[in-house]
């Protein structure tokens, strides 16, 4: 069984450098630029509607949905809960690794 616990704990280290690679890489700060500069947009349009509809504009009528909160704090859960998945699988990694080598 130590083979095995070597063989996982290596595969899950290097997904873990992966995973952290994807999201913190060079690239990824373009696309959070690009992502950053989306939510810039949508909040703009959001608090557009919102005056117009203060105003007893054509969006006073509402469409009843809830939908851009909801996706907001959905997506910074989702953000956060993949944040650590890197790190984690890490630290698994190297315990599987570990307990490998000792033979246990």
């Amino acid at each position: 069984m130590t083979v095995e616990y070597v063989i996982l704990g290596v595969v899950l280290v290097v997904m873990g450098g992966v995973q952290i690679w994807l999201r913190y890489g060079p690239w990824a700060q373009e696309q959070q630029a690009a992502e950053s500069a989306a939510a810039k947009r949508r909040a703009e349009a959001r608090a557009n509607a919102e005056s117009e509809a203060a105003d007893g504009g054509p969006a006073a009528e509402g469409t009843g949905q809830s939908g851009p909160a909801a996706r907001d704090r959905g997506s910074r859960v989702w953000t956060t809960w993949t944040a650590i998945l890197g790190p984690l699988a890490i630290v698994f990694g190297l315990v599987l690794v570990i307990l490998g080598a000792l033979g246990f």
